[in-house]
């Protein structure tokens, strides 16, 4: 489903299943799915938490993870 600049998808809300668990059964009908790291870690790159860590190799569509601002 293509959205415009400025739009927001329509969203739902669980509240029963873990964060890792929705979003993995999320990113069978997704086009992409984007979560936040933590934060910067040295020069070893982002910080992970444990659903930013977990999606990028068990999704099924495409992962990105965005890092904090500065």
């Amino acid at each position: 489903m293509p959205y415009g600049p400025g739009a927001v998808p329509p969203t739902s809300t669980w509240t029963t299943l873990p964060a890792h668990t929705l979003l993995l059964e999320a990113s069978a009908d997704a086009d992409l799915i984007v979560v936040g790291a933590l934060g910067r870690h040295g020069h070893f790159g982002l910080r992970l938490g444990r659903v930013a860590h977990r999606l990028p190799h068990h999704a099924d569509c495409p992962v990105a993870v965005v890092p904090q601002r500065a």
